[in-house]
């Protein structure tokens, strides 16, 4: 056949027919694969199908979008099926399987996770829709911009102490983002109370209130501030030490100089540190848990101001440099200021972190001649008939008593101290004039009763009680004299208070005073040692300061009924039990009676000298430096204070090597500068501090800063017992109304008996 033949053959009907056939069996897919228009012999047009464009899209992390996929149809019917060419990671999709039959639109939906957004990324994305084995494609452009996400700055650990309130503030890098960021705090430890703002932080900065709970365990706590940001968590950790001591001033620098001179000291700065939380702990937390912890401390600048200086002194403030541990401190004194004792309280900050210290000045009088009590003081007695070695002069009028305080350092804390103790000791007296004990709840009692203390206003107070609670008001040369309390107007009503018990004590008993707890620490009659002792001092003290005869004459009895009660040895007995301190308490009495004028027998004081000497445990160089309590205790602290006071009121040279000996060891056994409590009897500090107050010099001077920081410090201030002391402060306390007592002759010490090597 010739090409014209074939022609004309293709163009026969049944040619034509089959054409059309082909052209409609592709009618049912993709344009791409269809000529746009097909039309011969009166067969209908058939035209591809057409996809509606689809415009760029944007997607950020943790936003979705949706896309309409739109077709026309074109007389094209089926199942389509469709599907995306690979997405970028970070993208999840959900994209219809197939668009049914009939149907010419679906919505493909894309979301942003939060793995997108670290940089930008365009890319094109095909879509492909295939059927009956034919595909079609129609791309579109993804846009993954790059987001902005903030970023915390950790913080520096934080030091904190119990009782802080605190604003710390975490700085923001924004980085460009400027949307208001909400916040959670996360892991807030026990004692710990941490908030955020309530709104989204819309500044660079996350303010953070912090509290501290009083009873807060110490210890290095990390809380988290987090937030959310595009679908990814950004957080931060904030790290609080909690300690007591993030920093101490261990020492008491003492500066001595004369009016008109300066003088420059070194205050030591201890720096604490998460190990030495444990330093008590045998081994510390390394031995603990097994675990080498490097310890972390605070190491910043530190601020060190004296406070409440007193009239005539100066003090330049102070700066401890990031991680050193020392400052110095430049003293200075007017030349008006008066020679004495000054106790100057120091205060250590470094922002909202404290610190407490002491540092002590002694003004230097070099005009005044060795031994001698100064000319004033001296002049401010002129009105006593008699002074007599360690007699109670000193207490007669209110210019000897601030002269000599001044001297021996009764700084104006302590006189409200004293002024306070005594307010409590008058309200606790009972409507005869007596006093009870005022004792700690027994073990066996209820633990919930809290403390069983008999309550003013009631009958059948203890004589040794009752003795006892008048010495504070004789220290303050009170009697029952109205004329005694012309030295201040506080005292004013206090000869009332005398007068009472002294008639309450006078009273004939032929039968014991009735029990007032089941737990009584003393004996119920006049006749017990410690009854007669107290009696003694109480008798001889008011003889002497009111010049009243006839009490002197009871004192003389009451000396020669305790001399009589001495035991052959040189010792009584107490409660069945020869002690050195039941021997201490016996002469030391018999020595404050003659120092007033009420005389003993000689040979109870050889008898005495006799008892301490055997009972010396001190080493070779010194014997009678240390005493144990009984024969064959170990040394102990109370029953060498005692003793070595004995020895004082017996003569014994101040710079013997017994007294050097026993004063260093005194000395060291003393409240620390910040302590809450003591490990040793209320009755130590009053016998330790006799002695180095009459032997004076550093010793002294340092032991007296420490034990009026302590009392002042430790004496309750509020409630029914505002003005006493808790007798949990000691060991081995128990009862109130003596630890008090105490406690305020502690502070009354350097005005109570004029010194021993002065004259």
């Amino acid at each position: 056949m010739t090409a014209t033949e074939r022609q004309q053959h293709d163009r026969t009907p049944g040619a034509v027919i089959g054409s059309l056939l082909l052209v409609a069996s592709l009618a049912g897919c993709y344009a791409d694969r269809l000529p746009d228009e097909i039309e011969h012999l009166g067969v209908p047009r058939v035209e591809a199908i057409t996809i509606e464009p689809i415009e760029p899209v944007t997607l950020r992390p943790m936003e979705t979008v949706k896309i309409p996929l739109r077709l026309a149809r074109n007389g094209n019917e089926g199942a389509i099926d469709i599907s995306l060419s690979n997405l970028p990671r970070g993208i999840e999709e959900t994209v219809p399987a197939q668009m049914s039959e009939g149907q010419s639109e679906v919505e493909i939906e894309l979301v942003g996770t939060s793995a997108l957004g670290d940089k930008e990324l365009t890319k094109q994305i095909t879509v492909f829709l295939t059927m009956s084995g034919e595909t079609l494609k129609q791309p579109f452009t993804l846009e993954l911009p790059k987001v902005l996400r903030p970023a915390f700055v950790e913080p520096s650990p934080v030091f904190l102490q119990p009782g802080n309130t605190v604003d710390l503030v975490v700085p923001i890098e924004r980085n460009g983002y400027a949307e208001p960021i909400e916040l959670e705090l996360l892991e807030v430890a026990t004692g710990i109370d941490c908030s955020l703002p309530k709104k989204p932080v819309e500044e660079a900065s996350v303010p953070i209130h912090v509290e501290i709970a009083e009873d807060a365990p110490e210890g290095r706590f990390t809380s988290v501030v987090k937030t959310t940001v595009f679908g990814r968590e950004v957080s931060v950790p904030v790290t609080l030490i909690v300690t007591r001591h993030p920093f101490v001033l261990p020492g008491t620098p003492l500066a001595r100089l004369q009016p008109g001179a300066t003088q420059e000291v070194e205050l030591p700065v201890q720096r604490d540190s998460l190990e030495s939380l444990s330093r008590l702990v045998t081994g510390g937390i390394g031995a603990l848990t097994g675990v080498q912890l490097v310890p972390e401390r605070f190491n910043g600048a530190i601020d060190v101001r004296a406070i409440r200086l007193p009239e005539g002194i100066t003090v330049a403030d102070g700066h401890v440099h990031t991680g050193t541990e020392n400052c110095l401190l430049q003293v200075s004194a007017d030349e008006e200021t008066r020679p004495g004792l000054y106790l100057i309280a120091l205060e250590a900050t470094a922002d909202h972190l404290e610190a407490a210290g002491l540092l002590v000045v002694r003004i230097v009088d070099q005009t005044l001649e060795p031994g001698r009590l100064p000319t004033a003081v001296l002049d401010a007695m002129a009105a006593t008939p008699r002074l007599r070695r360690g007699g109670v002069a000193g207490r007669s009028t209110a210019e000897a008593k601030r002269l000599l305080g001044d001297l021996y350092g009764v700084t104006p804390d302590a006189e409200k101290a004293i002024q306070a103790a005594m307010g409590w000791l008058a309200e606790a007296q009972a409507d005869d004039g007596s006093w009870q004990p005022k004792l700690m709840a027994a073990a066996t009692l209820d633990p919930d009763s809290g403390t069983v203390e008999t309550v003013s206003g009631v009958t059948g107070g203890q004589p040794a009680s009752t003795a006892l609670a008048l010495l504070p008001f004789l220290a303050e040369g009170v009697t029952h004299e109205a004329a005694s309390a012309d030295t201040a107007v506080w005292l004013e009503n206090y000869p009332e208070t005398v007068r009472k018990a002294l008639l309450w004590l006078g009273k004939p008993r032929s039968q014991p005073i009735p029990q007032v707890s089941e737990a009584p620490l003393m004996q119920n009659n006049l006749q017990d040692l410690q009854g007669t002792e107290l009696g003694l001092l109480v008798a001889s003290e008011v003889s002497e300061l009111a010049g009243d005869r006839n009490l002197k004459q009871k004192a003389v009895l009451v000396a020669k009924d305790l001399a009589k009660r001495q035991l052959p040895e040189g010792g009584w007995q107490d409660d069945g039990q020869v002690t050195t301190l039941a021997a201490a308490q016996g002469i030391l009495s018999l020595h404050v009676a003659k120092s007033c004028g009420v005389n003993s027998s000689a040979s109870a004081f050889r008898r005495a000298e006799n008892y301490f000497t055997q009972m010396g445990r001190g080493p070779e160089t010194a014997p009678l430096s240390q005493y144990p309590l009984t024969a064959d205790a170990a040394i102990d602290p109370t029953a060498t204070a005692a003793a070595l006071r004995v020895w004082l009121s017996a003569g014994q040279a101040a710079d013997s090597a017994d007294q050097l000996a026993g004063a260093a060891y005194l000395a060291e056994i003393c409240p620390e500068v910040d302590a809450l409590s003591f490990a040793q009897p209320v009755d130590y500090l009053l016998y330790a501090g006799s002695v180095l107050h009459n032997l004076e010099g550093d010793q002294f001077d340092l032991w007296q800063a420490k034990v009026v920081s302590f009392l002042t410090r430790t004496q309750e201030h509020d409630g029914e017992n505002a003005g006493s002391w808790d007798p949990s402060l000691f060991a081995g306390g128990e009862d109130r109304l003596q630890t008090t007592v105490i406690a305020t002759l502690c502070l009354q010490n350097a005005y109570r008996y004029l010194p021993l090597y002065r004259e």
